[in-house]
Order: structure tokens, then C-alpha cells, then sequence
């Protein structure tokens, strides 16, 4: 499988995962759980696919680690920012930035080291 699809499907993936953390860390906000993993899938999704892209372009595995964690930081902060503020917690931006960076970096590693490098169109 190439790294962009790869990187999408493994992000969307992911995310699934990192969102459904939200029913044990911050369980006052299960009424708020599909949300929430809706929106991390939405970030895993798009991480992935971005990461992906970079991987084929570039195939480096530290680079691709870089990219994978400045993208889900990129796309938690604004969400973790909104959620302190709204609910005037702070403990929200670990909550939401440190599984998203980690979740981000793993993306970037498996991307990189697993999916496959694009051959070019023979004619």
C-alpha cells in the first residue's frame, strides 16, 4: 500500500483510538464521546495523509516522526486551547496535546517504515 493511503487509513486508525481515551481521562465529558472521537479521527485522518505524502517524498524515518507530531500539534492545539478555556481546566491541553503528539509520531514512524514507496509508471 502506498504511504499517502497508508497514512490516511493508520491515522484514521489511530485516532479512533486516541479519541476513545477521552471516556477514561476526562469522564465528564462522555455525553461529549462521539464528538470527540469524531474529531480525532478528522485529525488522524488528515495527519496521515500529510505524513504520508512527506514519506513518499522524502522517505526519511526521523522526518517523518518530525512531521507526523508538528502536524498533530498543529491540529490539537487550537481544540485543546478552545476546551481549557471553555471549561476552564488547563489539565485539557495534556489530555488532548500529548496523546495527539504521540499518536502523530507513531503515524509518522509506521508511515515511513511500512508503507510502500510508489513505484514509478512504466511505459
Amino acid at each position: 500500500m502506498n504511504r499517502p493511503l497508508f497514512g490516511l487509513i493508520l491515522g484514521g486508525l489511530v485516532g479512533l483510538f486516541d479519541g476513545s481515551t477521552a471516556y477514561a481521562t476526562a469522564p465528564e465529558l462522555r455525553p461529549e464521546l462521539f464528538g470527540i472521537v469524531l474529531g480525532s479521527s478528522f485529525k488522524g485522518l488528515v495527519g496521515g495523509l500529510v505524513t504520508g505524502f512527506v514519506a513518499r517524498r522524502t522517505g526519511s524515518l526521523g522526518f517523518g516522526v518530525v512531521v507526523g507530531l508538528v502536524i498533530a500539534l498543529m491540529l490539537a492545539l487550537p481544540i485543546a486551547y478552545q476546551n481549557a478555556n471553555h471549561y476552564d481546566n488547563t489539565s485539557y491541553y495534556w489530555k488532548i496535546i500529548l496523546p495527539g503528539a504521540v499518536t502523530g509520531m507513531i503515524v509518522g514512524y509506521a508511515t515511513v517504515r511500512y508503507g510502500r514507496r510508489s513505484e514509478p509508471a512504466s511505459g
